[in-house]
C-alpha cells in the first residue's frame, strides 16, 4: 500500500497497518519511509520486488518492503523496476559508482605526403587552445622511424608546466586497421592515455589546417550517435524533456523563465518552462493558465519526454547491443596496461551473479529506455523504499547518471540530476553508472 502525506506532521500521526507493507511519502520533504511486513516469495514479480540468488544459485523474487530476515546464504542481486508481459527489468543493487564515458582519445594518421607534417592537439593546461605539433620526418612513410620522430615531437610539446608524456599523456604507435599496436601496422595512432577534456576531439579548425598527412579522430570506432528526440507534444528537442516530473517541476518552478511577451500554448525546440509564480500571476501567462489550469498539467503536456518512441536517439542500437559490441573495446597505454575505452559501458560487462541467467555478460549500462522507466515518479519512489528496506543504495532523482547512447563527438546522453531531464554532457565527465538486465519469468 502507498500512503501520501502533505506534511511530516501528518506522517507522524499516521499509525501503519501491520497486516501489510506500507510505503509512506511526504510531499513537503520528498521523504520516503517503509513499514515492512513479512518476507513473501513471489513468482509474479512487480516493480519494487527484490531479486536474490538462493544457496543453490536459483533466482528468487521477494516482495518489496519486507523487514523479516533473509537467509544469510542468499545473495542480494537487485530490484525489479519494470514488467511487461512475462519479462522483468532488474537494476543492480550497486548504483553509486562513477565512471567517465570515454577514457582516452585516438587519432589515426593513415597517409603521409610530405616529410614535414603539422597537426594540432588540445593538451593539459589549456584545453581551450591548440598546441602545434610540427614534425620533420626522415621519409614520408608510415613506419617505426616516423613513429619515433612523432614521439620525439610529442615529448617536446605541451602547455606550460605540462611538457611531455608524463604530463599531457600523448604518444604515438604503429597500428593495424583496428588501431591496435602492431609492428607491421598500416597507420600511426596518436593517443592520449586519459580523457582530460571533451575538447580533445578537436585536431583542426579553419585556422589550424593539418598539412603533410591525413589524420582523423578514430576513438569512437563505428559507434552511432544522435542528438535529438521528441517531447510528448511531438516537438523535436535535444534537451528539456523530463524523465522525472517531480525533479523537473521543483527545478523550473524556481529557475524557469519570466516571459516578456504572451506565452504560446506550446513552446518550441529547447525553450524551458516559465516559473511557477509567473504561471500563476503573470499577465503574459493568461493563455496557458486558461488552457492548462495548473502548473503541473502545463509541465506534463508541454515538457514530458515521449515514451515510448523510435525517433532520434531512441532509434539507435539498444544498450544491450552497445554493451556487447563496445563494452570491452580497449587500447593499450604507453606502459602496456589495458585501457577500456568506454568505462561507463564497460561497467555493464563487470556486473554478474552466479553462473546462470544473472551471470556476467547478461547486464548492460542503463539505457535511455531503462532510464525513462526508472525515473518515472511512482517507480522511483517505490524503488527507493524497497532499496531502503533491503539495505541497498537508493536511487535518487538529484544525481547525474550516464545512459548507454552517444550524443555527438564530445557528448553522451545522461539523466540530469539538476533538472530531471534527458540531457547530454561531456564524455570527459564522471557520473554515476548502474547495470540492468532483463529476465523472462518462467511459468
Amino acid at each position: 500500500m502507498i500512503k501520501n502525506f502533505n506534511t511530516q506532521e501528518e506522517r507522524n500521526a499516521y499509525i501503519p497497518d501491520n497486516t501489510e507493507s506500507t510505503l509512506m511519502h511526504v510531499e513537503e520533504t520528498n521523504e520516503v519511509s517503509v513499514n515492512g511486513v513479512n518476507v513473501v516469495l513471489t513468482k509474479s514479480p512487480e516493480v519494487g520486488d527484490v531479486v536474490y540468488l538462493d544457496e543453490s544459485g536459483n533466482t528468487v523474487f521477494v516482495k518489496g518492503l519486507t523487514r523479516s530476515e533473509i537467509p544469510a546464504s542468499w545473495t542480494l542481486v537487485g530490484f525489479v523496476f519494470n514488467r511487461r508481459g512475462n519479462e522483468v527489468k532488474i537494476i543492480d543493487k550497486n548504483i553509486d559508482l562513477t565512471r567517465q564515458w570515454l577514457a582516452c582519445w585516438q587519432y589515426a594518421i593513415t597517409a603521409i605526403s610530405s616529410t614535414d607534417i603539422t597537426f594540432y592537439l588540445r593538451m593539459k593546461g589549456d584545453y581551450a587552445n591548440f598546441v602545434t605539433i610540427n614534425v620533420s620526418l626522415t621519409s614520408a612513410a608510415i613506419n617505426a622511424t616516423t613513429v619515433a620522430e612523432i614521439n620525439a615531437a610529442l615529448e617536446a610539446a605541451g602547455n606550460a608546466g605540462n611538457i611531455g608524456y608524463a604530463n599531457h599523456g600523448y604518444w604515438a604507435y604503429l597500428a593495424d586497421d583496428n588501431n591496435k599496436p602492431s609492428d607491421t601496422g598500416t597507420r600511426i595512432v596518436v593517443q592520449c592515455d586519459f580523457n582530460g577534456d571533451y575538447r580533445q576531439y578537436l585536431i583542426n579548425d579553419a585556422t589550424h589546417v593539418i598539412s603533410g598527412c591525413t589524420m582523423a579522430l578514430v576513438v569512437w570506432e563505428d559507434m552511432p550517435s544522435n542528438s535529438a528526440y521528441w517531447k510528448a507534444n511531438g516537438i523535436t528537442t535535444n534537451y528539456g524533456g523530463y524523465m522525472n516530473k517531480e525533479k523537473f517541476m521543483s527545478y523550473y518552478a524556481i529557475s524557469g523563465r519570466t516571459p516578456t511577451a504572451q506565452e504560446p500554448l506550446q513552446v518550441t525546440g529547447n525553450t524551458g518552462p516559465v516559473k511557477l509564480v509567473d504561471f500563476n500571476t503573470n499577465a503574459f501567462c493568461a493563455d496557458i493558465r486558461a488552457a492548462y489550469g495548473t502548473y503541473e498539467k502545463y509541465i506534463e503536456i508541454c515538457f514530458a519526454t515521449m515514451y515510448p518512441q523510435k525517433y532520434g536517439v531512441f532509434s539507435l542500437m539498444d544498450a544491450k547491443s552497445m554493451t556487447e559490441k563496445y563494452g570491452k573495446s580497449y587500447t593499450l597505454k604507453k606502459n602496456g596496461d589495458v585501457l577500456y575505452k568506454f568505462p561507463a559501458i564497460y561497467y555493464g560487462t563487470t556486473v554478474g551473479y552466479g553462473n546462470g541467467e544473472l551471470a556476467q555478460g547478461n547486464w548492460w549500462l542503463t539505457d535511455i529506455t531503462d532510464g525513462m522507466e526508472l525515473y518515472e515518479d511512482e517507480t522511483c519512489n517505490i524503488l527507493r523504499a524497497s532499496q531502503e528496506s533491503a539495505g541497498a543504495s537508493k536511487i535518487v532523482n538529484n544525481a547525474y547518471r550516464w545512459l548507454c547512447r552517444r550524443y555527438s563527438v564530445g557528448y553522451a546522453w545522461y539523466f540530469s540530476g539538476n533538472s530531471g531531464t534527458l540531457n547530454s554532457s561531456y564524455v570527459s565527465a564522471a557520473y554515476r553508472v548502474a547495470a540492468v538486465t532483463l529476465l523472462t519469468i518462467k511459468p
